[in-house]
């Protein structure tokens, strides 16, 4: 996840609430998976920009690579790194906190990687365009030439379901045994999605208490695939491609009337 100056520090400060639930929240989510390992071979340097807890990071390991796991939230990489602390001991794994979207690349990235994978719409968080620029080409520089960058986009609820615009929408999660109820609001002002999520625990479901109600604000933005394809294309990537939702066989070059309706991603090579 990555913001601008001062929402990347309030997201910081949100998530390390929200990592207490982000496992339960997309854990079990494996739509994306096929997408990223029909793209690495055994041996394969792997840099995933946004890992969070690491629910990525595992299959790429378990596929033989040699992987890097990079976010802002040093709260999920602490889950990440003690769900994966094998995979750390025998090298395979390195994580580091940091955000991307800075000026300096740390040292600790010293290393020419096979492909780069910005997960699960961690790209959306970026707002601003300097932060975008900078980013993409930090992981330019980072990129064995013919190396592949993967990046997965969001499409806003509000746009595919326009009834649930600023609605509350409702969900029950299990965490460690307990009942935790998600509520969950979206709204879209120009190309910003504000999203609120407040989470409470089955004991304050029966109650009028709300001083302990985990109540997380993010802000993403809605890119088109007309900006990404330009921003690639700006810093250099080649073969440039789209595929909707994450249809592995779908990946086309951009048509010049071609729309957004859904999540995608783009794929490219340096």
């Amino acid at each position: 996840m990555f913001l601008e100056s001062n929402d990347h520090i309030n997201n910081v400060e949100s998530y390390a609430k929200f990592a207490q639930y982000y496992d339960e929240y997309v854990g079990n989510f494996t739509a994306d998976i096929p997408l990223y390992l029909n793209s690495v071979e055994e041996g394969a340097k792997i840099l995933e920009v946004g890992c969070g807890t690491g629910r990525v990071l595992k299959p790429l390991l378990d596929a033989g690579c040699i992987v890097t796991g990079v976010d802002i939230s040093p709260d999920m990489l602490d889950i990440a790194e003690k769900r994966l602390s094998n995979y750390i001991d025998q090298g395979k794994l390195h994580i580091l906190e940091y955000n991307l979207c800075n000026n300096d690349i740390p040292i600790e990235l010293d290393v020419a990687f096979d492909s780069v994978f910005i997960t699960f719409y961690t790209f959306n968080y970026i707002i601003n365009d300097l932060e975008v620029e900078r980013l993409m080409e930090h992981i330019y520089h980072l990129m064995q030439p013919g190396g592949v960058i993967i990046i997965d986009l969001f499409y806003p609820m509000s746009f595919s379901k326009p009834e649930l615009e600023d609605k509350w929408t409702e969900k029950t999660l299990l965490l460690n045994g307990h009942r935790v109820k998600l509520h969950d609001r979206r709204k879209v002002n120009g190309d910003i999605e504000v999203r609120v999520q407040r989470y409470i625990s089955e004991d304050m479901m029966d109650t009028n208490a709300v001083d302990d109600i985990d109540e997380i604000v993010s802000r993403r933005r809605v890119y088109t695939k007309s900006y990404i394809h330009k921003v690639h294309k700006d810093i250099g990537f080649k073969d440039i491609q789209f595929t909707d939702g994450y249809d592995t066989d779908g990946f086309h070059s951009l048509r010049e009337d071609e729309k957004e309706s859904c999540s995608y991603v783009v794929k490219a090579y340096k």
